[in-house]
């Protein structure tokens, strides 16, 4: 005699596994099709006080804020401020190229948060928390958000410094040429 296949037990077995699959294809099927395509221009680097600010006035690259740098006392060495460093962000590379100021004044700009296909750049709060569990902490990290998708920026260290001693990172302006 044959033993009976218990159908109870079965479906008691499946319903973990699809809901697992369920979950894991709701996180992941949006990445497949959601592809951020605006590049952005950012600033790196520079001193905290003094130098220039870049925005965006109209649609192109523009000094918003030249903080003078101090006169140092005479028969004193003048000190070296650094100038923010202007970048190219390809979303599409996942690369940062830095411009010159001449190339970054030719690219067509805008300032909104969201960027044309409606990505929005975003700073990490630091991993979170979970019971008695802590996440890795990820201060000042970089993220372009949108669509149902999170991904990290490759935004280049020009310190050797972690992100929470050196968060220069300045968002500039979507490319909206492409």
């Amino acid at each position: 005699m044959k033993p009976k296949p218990n159908i109870t037990l079965w479906i008691a077995l499946a319903i973990p596994v699809v809901m697992i699959l369920l979950v894991a294809g709701a996180i992941y099927l949006p990445t497949l099709w959601s592809k951020p395509a605006t590049n952005f221009v950012f600033t790196l680097g520079g001193d905290n006080y003094y130098g220039p600010i870049y925005g965006v006035q109209g649609v192109r690259l523009a000094i918003v804020q030249n903080r003078p740098q101090p006169t140092p006392p005479i028969g004193s060495p003048s000190p070296v401020y650094a100038k923010p460093k202007l970048y190219l962000y390809n979303v599409k590379t996942d690369t940062a190229q830095e411009l010159t100021l001449n190339d970054a004044l030719l690219l067509l700009l805008s300032d909104s948060p969201t960027s044309p296909d409606g990505y929005e750049i975003a700073t990490a709060d630091g991993g979170g928390d979970f019971l008695l569990f802590s996440g890795p902490r990820d201060y000042g990290a970089k993220y372009i958000k949108g669509h149902g998708i999170s991904r990290k920026l490759n935004i280049p260290n020009t310190t050797n410094e972690p992100y929470y001693y050196s968060d220069s990172f300045h968002f500039v302006g979507w490319s909206v040429q492409q």
